[in-house]
């Protein structure tokens, strides 16, 4: 283990090489650019591409790449000085050492080193080394004193000074109401951190109408979903739907009206989180849910208008599927693949019944407009091969429905916002219009 451990550390060393700048990814799944300065007790110090400095508490970094020579004071009282990643621990890459893993705890500070007395002809240099070259140095620098330890009491003052002219340090790690992060976490492209809990309470409305046959329907559905992060990778989530169904009919002069309220199919699964995104590849999340049919099922013999209308589909199904995510901030790209297994059912006239399994595609964008309003949109389809009835084949009912889905995330306050989203058919396998509102509250 750990020998895997040092080829993996060497690879995410040699790689930091070719990053232009310093990078800090946080746990929220955000990641800025800049240049690490400090780190101190509780957090790290560190300046972006605007010139803004940010203080930013140590346990909401995931991890900070840092591609120049720092220097490591232990709290032993020794120091060391390299390239650094943070990750849980501490990775340098020293001269002298080679490749080290040093635990946070046994860490006093961290203070980036001036470039110009930390390299001479691009060769990074120990500690020992630099108090050997320091007369070499002072001919080159304004170097005056030779003592390490002023080195790094000076720099320290600089960063304080910047950052007390910065009275209100921005914290984007903690920022958790971004607007970019709820339209993701709608679209199951964001896990729950461990721990963490998710309520969600909607209302969608579904109208179709087919006027050739003079037949419309409305749907009105109140879904109640709980997801809960068991992992920091690990989700697992289930969603409870209540609906109202009413259909109604005009043949030969006569109106019929029919409608029916009561639960629907409940369905219950698993998010995981595969692969984290870096800066070449996204965020892949893996998931697993199962339909199961609690709601009440249809009769597919009866066609009277009259009889109660199904508010269940009456088929076990199982969904796998893929998420992958890519934060280009302020926006972010998202698209997915699943494909769903429907199982056969028998109903009470005797027949037989098995809907054809599933291929779903989909993709999109979203753009956090501020803090408080993002916007986002989405292009759906599904393609389900024919029907089977007693084992026999009904050709011609496949169907390929085909939506746009568009809608805008408000945040309320830190951890509760609303989701109002529009979605349109865009050929006559798809629902014509259905219009959603959502209220979330995480906790």
């Amino acid at each position: 283990m750990r020998y895997i451990q040092s080829i993996i550390i060497l690879f995410c060393l040699i790689f930091t090489h070719v990053i232009l700048a310093d990078e800090v990814f946080f746990k929220n799944n955000d990641h800025i650019s800049g240049n690490f300065i400090e780190l101190s007790p509780t957090s790290y110090v560190f300046a972006t591409s605007h010139q803004a400095t940010l203080q930013i508490k140590h346990e909401q970094i995931y991890r900070l790449l840092i591609t120049n020579p720092v220097i490591v004071e232990l709290n032993s009282g020794e120091s060391l000085i390299g390239i650094a990643i943070i990750e849980q621990k501490l990775l340098l890459n020293s001269e002298t050492l080679g490749y080290l893993i040093i635990n946070l705890t046994d860490i006093k500070t961290i203070v980036k080193l001036n470039n110009k007395i930390a390299l001479i002809n691009n060769k990074l240099l120990t500690v020992t080394s630099i108090k050997k070259k320091l007369p070499v140095i002072a001919k080159n620098t304004a170097l005056i004193k030779n003592k390490l330890s002023i080195i790094t009491k000076k720099e320290s003052a600089t960063i304080r000074g910047k950052a007390a002219k910065n009275k209100s340090p921005e914290t984007i790690g903690e920022k958790e109401n971004n607007p970019a992060q709820s339209f993701l976490r709608s679209k199951e492209a964001l896990l729950l951190g461990k721990g963490e809990k998710e309520l969600a309470v909607s209302l969608s409305y579904v109208h179709n109408l087919d006027s050739a046959n003079n037949f419309r329907e409305r749907e009105l559905t109140v879904p109640l979903g709980f997801n809960i992060g068991i992992t920091d990778r690990l989700e697992g989530m289930i969603d409870i739907p209540f609906i109202w169904a009413e259909q109604e009919e005009f043949i030969n002069g006569n109106f019929t009206q029919n409608n029916s309220f009561g639960i629907g199919d409940l369905t219950a699964g698993f998010n995981y989180q595969l692969f984290t995104e870096d800066r070449n590849w996204p965020d892949i999340i893996g998931s697993v849910n199962v339909v199961i049919p609690t709601g009440k099922e249809p009769n597919i013999t009866d066609i009277d208008v009259n009889s109660p209308i199904a508010l269940g589909s009456g088929f076990w199904r199982v969904t796998t599927g893929l998420t992958l995510v890519k934060t280009f901030d302020p926006a972010a790209l998202f698209g997915g693949i699943s494909y769903t297994h429907s199982f056969a059912n028998t109903f009470d006239d005797g027949v037989k019944m098995q809907p054809g399994n599933s291929f779903s595609y989909r993709f999109g964008m979203g753009f956090a407009i501020n803090y408080q309003l993002g916007w986002f949109s989405q292009f759906l389809s599904t393609y389900q091969s024919d029907t089977k009835y007693n084992v026999i084949r009904n050709f011609g009912s496949a169907q390929e429905p085909m939506l746009l889905e568009t809608g805008i995330t408000y945040t309320i306050r830190k951890d509760n916002y609303i989701q109002p989203t529009l979605s349109f058919g865009l050929n006559d396998d798809a629902t014509d219009v259905a219009v959603d509102i959502s209220y979330v509250r995480k906790f």
